[in-house]
């Protein structure tokens, strides 16, 4: 937006006059900002710095070890750059770039800077600069940058710089145009190297992005028929792997790249690639101790640079590991690498990492129980990912979203997030369909629909068999017996829970014929694994639904003990509603003197004791408590301390002028 002619007057009139030297430095900085100190006084002086410094005109902050100058306000250099003649602009910007260039700059972002120089100042007369940091601009995600810098190296006569401007092209949001570039370039290329990369790079664009997977196909069986190195022949896998992956055939993608994992002569970034998709394809067929395995073969080939393909490895191997740890059953663990991941991707600004981080993070803490603090982590992903979406997580974050919004009974939400991800997804793309699938479920069962909701889930689970997605499918079969249909899935849990590794699908499984068996104690023991595992929301549910058989039973001491564990385990869950917990609450059949007794002893005081803070006789206090015991079914105040709960004891002191009020 250029300034209104008013604005420029009022911002020169507070510049005030300046000397020429003064309005020479300031033009510098307004045309390279931030700048080192060290810099700036290296093509002004220092008497100039302090002078304005003085007036108030810029200012002087440290970062690290260097010493950073800005304009004292946004507007100073808005009015300077828009006042700078453009010669007087593209010679202040080439004695930066040369200065720049004899410091022996060594930090990331100054390759960035002398090549922008440059280019603003010379034209595109160095491809190989402008290339290298086209790279680096990729690295930090910043494709408009990229798209400037590989234009100027095509520019400049260095065709090979096209990928990179495909790839910009792509970070943008212009898919067709990023294809349209890659398939000139096939043409024009000359070697192996050159038509494989560029058909990998279209085919991921075609699948990716543009939801054309026969086409993505046809591309890459096109490169493996014409190419005739093996190692290329090897890249070409890869990538036919990571689609078939994405697409829904799980066994088909760990049968192609396991290989390619277990050789030692595949190159670094053929491995990482094979490994990467091998660990996820591990994960969604439930074998999560061999990620781990994987992981570790997969290290030597790590890139050292951000510059190299799959430069964020670490990144992407933490968010691997931590749904492996997770879904092994250790809860806590996995999360908390997740929460690692994310807090570096927001410390670092790694826009797409931190997206995909943040809907990973967001799916762990609403399986945990977490349903709100998830919401805002699929909330902040989804804003993210409207803008860029390079990898299809989309339409899986807003299934995630739904099903945290349906936890907490916000269906408006959830029925919006569920129809923006039907507007999105394409049926060649098949990793979605867990999340998007559990979405409606617990949007239908949010609705007062639960039997509905048990069909879909069922019906969910038997597409995740024929995707090879067992993981999927356990948790699908889970959530049918929590609303309901234990006994149709009972069998089938058990298989699973044999097949796959850790201990939260044998917990699914224990919980399912608990449910299917109506075994009040199993549920106990079930509520105790879940509530170890760390997933309060589920050991709340088991816990009520002990409460409800032990009610039927009439053992309703037992059944009051299970339902206040299962109040104080939902008061962990952040308000998330699901109906064994709308069921729970068993209220107590005591008069308010009685429970008035009842909670002083369960807080441990003696019966004279009681009585001299209610102002009442022992006999009284005696009388009461043979009547509470009774009507709860318990017999001491152990069992009456376990019914009603830390919520109750932990609550205020009873006064005897409140008790004497009533």
């Amino acid at each position: 937006m250029a300034a209104a002619p008013r604005l420029v007057e009022v911002v020169e009139a507070r510049l005030g006059h300046l000397e020429p030297l003064d309005r020479q430095a300031l033009e510098v900085l307004a045309l390279g900002e931030p700048l080192e100190l060290d810099l700036l006084e290296s093509v002004t002086s220092g008497e100039d710095v302090e002078r304005l410094e003085g007036r108030s005109l810029l200012t002087i902050s440290t970062r690290g070890r260097r010493a950073w100058v800005r304009l004292a306000h946004p507007l100073y250099g808005e009015v300077i750059r828009a006042r700078t003649a453009k010669a007087r602009g593209r010679h202040i910007k080439k004695v930066l770039a040369d200065a720049l260039e004899a410091t022996d700059a060594r930090r990331r972002e100054d390759l960035l800077r002398v090549a922008t120089w440059r280019l603003d100042s010379e034209g595109s007369g160095h491809p190989k600069l402008l290339m290298d940091a086209a790279g680096r601009a990729l690295s930090y995600f910043d494709y408009p940058l990229a798209e400037r810098l590989a234009r100027g190296a095509v520019q400049a006569g260095d065709h090979a710089a096209g990928r990179l401007l495909g790839e910009a092209l792509a970070g943008e949001g212009r898919f067709e145009e990023a294809d349209a570039m890659l398939r000139s370039l096939q043409f024009e290329s000359k070697t192996d190297a050159e038509r494989t990369h560029l058909a990998i790079d279209r085919a991921r664009n075609l699948f990716w992005r543009l939801g054309r997977a026969p086409a993505a196909e046809e591309v890459v069986l096109r490169a493996l028929k014409t190419s005739t190195d093996p190692v290329r022949g090897d890249e070409l896998l890869a990538c036919r792997a990571e689609m078939a992956l994405f697409g829904g055939d799980i066994e088909g993608a760990i049968g192609l790249v396991s290989p390619l994992v277990e050789r030692t002569d595949v190159t670094p970034p053929v491995t990482m690639i094979a490994a990467m998709t091998l660990s996820w394809g591990l994960i969604m067929a439930g074998r999560t101790k061999e990620v781990l395995a994987v992981a570790e073969r997969a290290t030597p080939a790590a890139p050292q640079s951000l510059d190299q393909p799959f430069g964020f490895a670490a990144e992407w191997w933490a968010w691997h590991l931590g749904f492996a740890r997770f879904f092994g059953g250790d809860m806590r663990g996995g999360q908390f690498m997740l929460e690692q991941l994310y807090r570096s991707t927001v410390e670092e600004d790694l826009g797409p990492i931190r997206a995909a981080t943040a809907f990973a993070l967001g799916t762990l803490l609403r399986i945990r129980g977490r349903p709100r603090t998830a919401l805002a982590r699929l909330l902040e992903a989804v804003a993210y990912l409207r803008e860029i979406d390079l990898f299809r997580h989309l339409t899986a974050c807003l299934g995630e979203l739904a099903h945290a919004a349906a936890l907490l009974g916000e269906v408006e939400t959830a029925n919006s997030a569920l129809e923006e991800a039907e507007a999105h997804r394409i049926d060649s793309f098949r990793m979605d369909e867990g999340f998007i699938g559990m979405g409606r479920v617990w949007t239908a069962v949010a609705r007062g629909e639960v039997s509905i909701g048990a069909a879909q889930a069922l019906g969910l689970a038997d597409a995740m068999r024929s995707r090879g997605m067992r993981m999927f499918e356990a948790i699908a079969l889970h959530d049918a017996a929590r609303l309901g249909a234990a006994r149709a899935v009972e069998q089938r849990m058990n298989g699973l829970a044999e097949g796959i590794d850790g201990s939260l699908v044998t917990a699914f499984a224990a919980h399912a014929r608990a449910l299917a068996a109506g075994d009040p104690v199993g549920l106990k023991v079930v509520s105790t694994t879940f509530e170890r595992m760390g997933a309060p929301l589920l050991a709340a549910e088991a816990a009520g639904e002990a409460a409800l058989l032990h009610r039927e039973a009439g053992l309703m001491g037992s059944a009051l003990a299970a339902a206040a564990r299962a109040r104080t385990l939902a008061t962990e869950c952040e308000g998330a509603r699901t109906p064994a917990l709308d069921r729970v609450d068993l209220p107590l059949p005591l008069t308010p003197r009685e429970r008035e007794v009842a909670i002083l002893a369960a807080r441990g005081l003696s019966n004279r004791e009681i009585a001299e803070r209610l102002v009442v006789s022992v006999r009284t206090v005696d009388n009461h408590l043979h009547h509470v015991y009774s009507k709860l079914g318990v017999a001491g105040r152990e069992e009456l301390r376990a019914i009603l709960g830390s919520r109750v004891l932990d609550g205020p002191e009873v006064s005897a002028a409140s008790s004497r009020r009533r």
